[in-house]
């Protein structure tokens, strides 16, 4: 997969509001947490965000380039997949799944992976959560509470690649537990409770188009839920509502 799109150049410039509404005055400390400076894409010149001093600029490619590299010299088998992977002047996701690492439902294999998030409008923070990606249909999940994840805000200084290792290494072990946690769902029939906390999570119509088919067990209505996600819904905004259906499905 041809990452070039990700590495997009981001540069800071400095920026403070002087004597509001009557004009503004650049050149002053943007390191101040108090003022102001602009995240501005410096190959277009596009005005990405207004952020605070204290907001930790971590360019996409800082965080790729160390993740791909620390990833082949772990001996793993590896690669990033386009399906959930997305990117925009704001944020970006990169699914990286590992094909050797599955479980299976009644369905089909299911892959681990994991999803490195980031953005320069402060909508999240970097990221690496892991959750998996069904090979049949490519249903992208995202199991937020039986795995752990990794969360940086944009305020301080850090190597996301001495995280990867320790996620990875969490994810793997942890991975079992997903299996229980599946074999749990597909013998749990769909219940009232089950309904309202997935329409609290997403919604009245989602919940409507989930349930639409009938799933007889909760594992049914996820499946149902993620492949929803995984074709209807467009790719910057899948994962917002994989991380609602985790925690709809306690997964």
């Amino acid at each position: 997969m041809d990452l070039s799109d990700y590495m997009f150049p981001v540069v800071e410039r400095p920026v403070a509001i002087h004597d509001w509404p009557g004009q503004f005055a650049a050149g002053v400390n943007p390191d101040s947490p108090n003022q102001y400076k602009v995240i501005v894409r410096e190959d277009t010149n596009e005005i990405i965000s207004v952020v605070r001093g204290s907001y930790k600029l971590v360019p996409n490619e800082e965080l790729i380039n160390p993740i791909l590299a620390e990833l082949g010299g772990l001996g793993m088998a590896s690669y990033v997949d386009q399906t959930h992977s997305f990117v925009n002047n704001h944020r970006m996701r990169l699914q990286i799944t590992f094909p050797e690492i599955t479980i299976q439902d009644s369905n089909s294999d299911i892959a681990l992976s994991l999803f490195l998030h980031n953005s320069y409008d402060m909508s999240e923070p970097v990221r690496i959560a892991s959750g998996g990606v069904r090979y049949v249909c490519g249903n992208g999940m995202v199991f937020q509470k039986v795995l752990s994840q990794f969360v940086a805000r944009h305020t301080r200084g850090f190597r996301m690649d001495r995280y990867l290792e320790q996620s990875l290494r969490s994810a793997r072990e942890n991975w079992p537990m997903v299996e229980q946690r599946i074999i749990a769902l597909a013998s749990t029939p769909v219940t009232g409770e089950m309904y309202d906390r997935i329409y609290r999570e997403v919604g009245l119509n989602m919940t409507e188009m989930i349930l639409a088919t009938l799933p007889d067990t909760q594992w049914s209505a996820y499946n149902e839920a993620t492949w929803i996600v995984s074709h209807e819904i467009d790719q910057d905004r899948r994962a917002d509502y994989q991380q609602a259906l985790s925690r709809a499905f306690e997964l």
